[in-house]
């Protein structure tokens, strides 16, 4: 997930859209209380990423993901 302050509104929206299941509505509280606050307040960019992901299960058109 990489978040820049000048495009934040976008970055936010496509890590929600990435998320299933419960996960949703406690990222979008952390996003919102930490990683929003402190990028518009500060201009603070973030990036990070997953070294590595494997199935956990699957259908025709979903695919659950999860860090190895």
């Amino acid at each position: 997930m990489s978040c820049r302050s000048t495009s934040l509104d976008e970055d936010l929206k496509r890590a929600l859209d990435q998320t299933t299941g419960s996960i949703p509505a406690d990222f979008r509280e952390i996003l919102t209380d930490v990683v929003e606050s402190a990028a518009r307040r500060k201009g603070i960019s973030t990036e990070a990423g997953a070294s590595a992901a494997g199935v956990v299960s699957g259908g025709v058109k979903v695919a659950r993901l999860e860090p190895v």
